[in-house]
């Protein structure tokens, strides 16, 4: 018999403090294909346009489009209402939010991203049509 099993979703704790108290938010992300897609364009628009921006080379628009991408990202990984809950805690201040939560983003969850996506390279590797 053939045993199929469903991925698992991800599930994280993110506890911020603040000078207003604790805020806590739970996650849950369904990796799927299209999320990891998603996820990785998000990373190199972020990337390419901090080298920009080290370089001095960037324009209040791209400067703009780092904030979207930003916001974007936590969005697609921590969901909206936790994204709208860090944006108010943050004061709409993508860069700080950046600085303070992206380490929880590349520690956790990103780690929980590449192993979905190698699991997935193996399942089509393994397949033969």
């Amino acid at each position: 018999m053939y045993t199929i099993r469903k991925s698992e979703d991800f599930r994280g704790k993110l506890k911020l403090l603040t000078s207003n108290g604790t805020k806590k938010l739970d996650i849950s992300l369904t990796i799927t294909p299209d999320l990891l897609t998603k996820a990785r364009k998000l990373q190199v628009d972020i990337l390419d346009l901090q080298k920009k921006a080290q370089k001095g080379e960037i324009d209040q628009a791209e400067l703009e489009k780092l904030g979207c991408a930003i916001v974007d990202t936590f969005r697609l990984l921590l969901g909206d209402e936790n994204t709208n809950i860090l944006m108010e805690v943050y004061n709409q201040n993508p860069a700080g939010m950046f600085k303070d939560v992206y380490p929880y983003i590349q520690d956790v969850i990103q780690p929980a991203l590449t192993k979905a996506a190698k699991n997935r390279a193996n399942a089509f590797r393994r397949q033969s049509w």
